[in-house]
């Protein structure tokens, strides 16, 4: 059995349970539906609102959408802003992560792969694997605990909580018969630690149907619906995504502070939620920002599709924190997947080579007044045609294919390390999956 453990899973709609799906399809397609198990928490994001069928359900059991059994464990549902609400949001979670596998019969050729963050999860599972030794798991590992979370201000860096995350993710890390890694930077704190091998990068993936280049009759009837967010003549940035104190994005509401009165007319369009949001949306009204910005809710993938596609720039940004150097947010590939250009305010490896590839122009991380020079510049001019170009550069880097490629490599890896129950479990071919309708 192949456990897949992620806090976010469909009916979740948001970038790592999209990813998560992705995978448990490729995982269903290879071994066979018999053989994968998603275990994910009860499905309550962005708003704490529990999705319908699960308010009462502490534990619920059912068969996913590509033939994988789904187990939603318990979890407290919390809302996507307030770092300690989403906090015993995470930990009740890894605690019945924690109980189910600790009771749970394992056979020697099962395997865990354990997404993080929340690192919680991952603690959870290493924890199970030191009561249980023939546990082996993956952690497949987006973003470095307790790095990130000092980064966004939530964590003194040196301070005893995060030394003993520090040490207990690095234990994490090291027990995991394969590691996956976001970027290059995460590669090199592995091999800080002295993990050299049975590691990877392991990009996001980007379903290109889903994020394409809507036609123009359906964005002239989106603009027509909406047409208090692209006003006639207007240029429009948009931002999508979450609005937390990581993202840097009161940069944004300085730069629009210091633009001369007289420019070119835009509209900057904020879609999403987070606990940034409240503070934003003050400065934007202490500053008279209001007839220039617009808070807009979580959207339907659809819609988002197709308000991206109407824009003229989209926005990215990251707070100067030093752990954001080797972050690789997951909206700047959506952007490019719809083929739009991409104003930013980073220090980031990945961002200067969109920068040397012509996709992007950025400036630093919290410069403001570098930004409002680049925004004038933005406004005044239309943005460059780079949509042919941004969609193949997602092709070759982030599409599908590649996506299951790599996996394909981290699997095969671990039939090879001499797990032979393990290897010859694998190897066997998936079954035809039952005809539900038939039956």
């Amino acid at each position: 059995m192949i456990y897949i453990v992620s806090h976010y899973y469909p009916p979740v709609n948001n970038p790592p349970a999209r990813r998560m799906d992705k995978l448990v399809n490729w995982l269903v397609r290879e071994y066979g539906e018999q053989n994968v198990t998603v275990v994910t928490g009860r499905p309550n994001h962005p708003e704490g609102k529990l999705a319908d069928g699960f308010r009462w359900r502490p534990y619920k059991c059912h068969t996913g959408r590509h033939g994988e059994r789904v187990a939603h464990l318990y979890e407290l549902a919390a809302p996507n802003r307030g770092f300690w609400r989403k906090t015993l949001g995470y930990l009740s979670f890894a605690a019945s992560l924690f109980l189910y596998f600790m009771f749970r019969r394992i056979k020697r050729d099962d395997v865990v792969l354990v997404t993080v963050p929340p690192i919680f999860s991952g603690y959870a599972i290493h924890a199970v694997s030191l009561l249980r030794r023939k546990l082996p798991y993956i952690v497949d590992v987006r973003d470095l605990w307790p790095q990130t979370v000092a980064g966004m201000g939530f964590l003194r860096e040196g301070g005893l909580p995060y030394r003993i995350c520090l040490r207990w993710s690095a234990a994490l890390y090291r027990r995991a018969v394969y590691r996956t890694g976001l970027t290059k930077g995460n590669l090199a704190y592995y091999r800080s630690i002295g993990l050299e091998h049975n590691c990877i990068e392991m990009p996001n993936v980007v379903d290109l149907e889903t994020f394409r280049c809507p036609d123009e009759e359906t964005l002239r009837r989106f603009r027509t619906k909406h047409s208090d967010w692209f006003p006639e003549g207007y240029r429009i940035v948009l931002y999508a995504g979450t609005q937390s104190v990581y993202m840097g994005l009161e940069v944004l509401v300085d730069a629009v502070k210091r633009i001369k009165q007289g420019s070119q007319p835009f509209r900057v369009l904020m879609i999403g939620y987070g606990e940034s949001q409240p503070e934003l949306k003050r400065c934007v009204a202490e500053y008279g920002l209001n007839d220039t910005f617009r808070f807009i809710p979580h959207m339907t993938p659809d819609s988002l599709v197709s308000a991206i596609s109407c824009a003229d720039y989209c926005f990215s940004s990251t707070s100067t924190a030093s752990i954001m150097r080797i972050c690789l947010p997951t909206k700047i590939l959506e952007y490019l997947a719809c083929g739009r250009f991409i104003l930013g305010s980073h220090d980031n490896d990945f961002v200067n080579e969109l920068v040397a590839e012509g996709l992007m122009w950025n400036v630093p991380a919290g410069d403001d007044a570098a930004l409002a020079r680049l925004l004038e510049k933005a406004v005044q001019s239309p943005p460059p045609d780079t949509s042919e170009q941004a969609r193949r550069y997602i092709r070759e880097h982030y599409s599908l294919p590649v996506f299951e490629q790599k996996w394909q490599q981290v699997f095969h890896a671990i039939r090879k390390s001499g797990n032979q129950e393990g290897e010859n479990r694998l190897r066997t071919k998936a079954v035809p999956p039952v005809d539900r309708k038939s039956t």
